[in-house]
């Protein structure tokens, strides 16, 4: 199954990458080979028809120095794009207003309101509006169609303003359509990437998803195999700790060595102790029933510290007691509390990697009518944005964790009646409060 989840993860990822790739393409490289394709034509065009056309001397060279500047300016101008493209937009009203006074002087240079390249005025119109949407497009408009006016009125004739009219007419003609297909187009690119970022955090989810069903598989399994081993640990266990009892009762009636004896006592300690943690692992693998028993909430927590005692010791981890005596009982599962309390011991011993302190305190409620267990710890703490996510399921700051203890958790102490509360504070530690109604309240 892990290496068909793997699979499925790349293929998924490789897949959204290749959608990204496909909305994006276009945008991304059209409006490059439109720059280059468009001048080289301007270039060109400009050229020729500075060949073909025949005009004063005068009036030639300061048009040929012009499209030279040109050329030069757009060489310039390519080279600068390539080695700085991420930079091209910050360029672009230069880049605008540059190219509209080229335009402007060779129409002032070719006969102002004769010369044909008032039809460059389109061009630029109408590029910023399609690639830059509705305002961009208006304004070019607007700004150009005066500033045409300006360079033409020393060439301007009685018949001048009809022709002039008809041109910013079709300058208006030319422009409309384009804006509102950028609209359009710009739109729809919009919710393709919003369809895409959607596409990307459901396959991220279903990953995640796919990842910690696999943890809990293995947790299962190896939940399973410590069940089975606990058990066969068990009944050895029995038997030894049966046979130092008979064996002391002999060494009481006969005359042995007193170190014989204390080494039977310890032999007898130990394996008992090694008995409750087996029976302890059995207890907390075995199937909840549902049968629900007055509890010593003390005595459930002293059992559910047997299964991590000893870890905390070898991680320098400080364990201090604060069990209120005389409790009232707590009806509940044994096993379902039991598995609250050891997923709450193990998250603060998982937070101390360096060592600390964790407090267990048990309490009557302020209410005289609940118990109250608090779980303290001196680790990091958990800052206060992700706080109110803690018990959400798959939420985790670990990185092999499964993000389902804290859920689980939870979903028990409310099923018994009670609430599970957290406190924490980023490099203050984190603190614990689970609150049970007491059985006689």
């Amino acid at each position: 199954m892990s290496n068909g989840v793997e699979a499925t993860e790349k293929v998924s990822t490789k897949s959204d990458d290749n959608i990204l790739a496909l909305l994006t393409r276009g945008h991304r490289q059209s409006p490059m080979y439109d720059f280059v394709a468009l001048r080289v034509a301007a270039i060109i065009g400009g050229y020729g028809w500075l060949l073909l056309t025949p005009f004063p001397q005068l009036q030639r060279s300061a048009v040929t120095l012009l499209l030279h500047a040109f050329t030069l300016y757009c060489i310039l101008l390519y080279a600068w794009i390539v080695a700085h493209q991420e930079r091209m937009k910050r360029l672009n009203l230069l880049v605008l207003m540059i190219d509209l006074g080229f335009s402007l002087a060779l129409i002032r240079l070719t006969g102002g309101v004769e010369s044909p390249f008032f039809l460059a005025l389109y061009l630029i119109a109408a590029l910023q509006a399609y690639y830059y949407g509705f305002r961009r497009g208006v304004g070019v408009l607007v700004s150009s169609s005066l500033l045409y006016v300006m360079v033409i009125w020393p060439s301007w004739q009685p018949t001048s303003a009809s022709i002039v009219s008809l041109r910013l007419g079709f300058m208006i003609l030319v422009v409309a359509p384009l804006v509102i297909l950028s609209e359009r187009e710009r739109r729809a690119r919009r919710e393709l990437e919003a369809v895409n970022r959607e596409l990307k955090e459901d396959v991220t989810r279903r990953v995640a998803l796919e990842r910690q069903v696999r943890q809990v598989e293995k947790l299962s399994a190896l939940g399973t195999l410590s069940a089975g081993l606990a058990h066969e640990i068990n009944n050895p266990l029995g038997i030894i700790t049966s046979r130092v009892e008979l064996a002391l009762m002999d060494a009481q009636e006969t005359e042995i060595p007193k170190q014989f004896i204390d080494d039977l006592k310890v032999i007898e300690k130990h394996a008992q102790r090694a008995a409750r943690v087996a029976r302890g692992l059995l207890s907390f693998s075995r199937p909840a029933t549902g049968q629900r028993l007055s509890l010593d909430m003390n005595g459930v927590i002293e059992e559910s510290l047997l299964l991590i005692e000893r870890q905390l010791e070898k991680e320098q981890i400080v364990l201090e007691r604060r069990l209120a005596p005389s409790l009232p009982k707590v009806k509940g599962n044994v096993s379902q509390l039991e598995e609250v309390l050891l997923n709450l011991f193990t998250n603060a011993r998982e937070a101390m990697t360096a060592g600390g302190r964790l407090r267990v305190e048990s309490r009557l409620g302020a209410d005289d009518r609940t118990v109250q267990i608090l779980v303290a710890d001196t680790g990091d703490g958990v800052p206060e944005m992700l706080v109110q996510q803690i018990f959400d399921p798959f939420f985790t700051t670990k990185q092999n964790g499964t993000g389902l203890g804290l859920s689980i958790s939870y979903g028990i102490v409310k099923e018994h009646g009670g609430r599970l509360d957290v406190r924490s504070e980023a490099g203050n530690g984190t603190t614990f409060v689970m609150t049970l109604p007491a059985e006689d309240a």
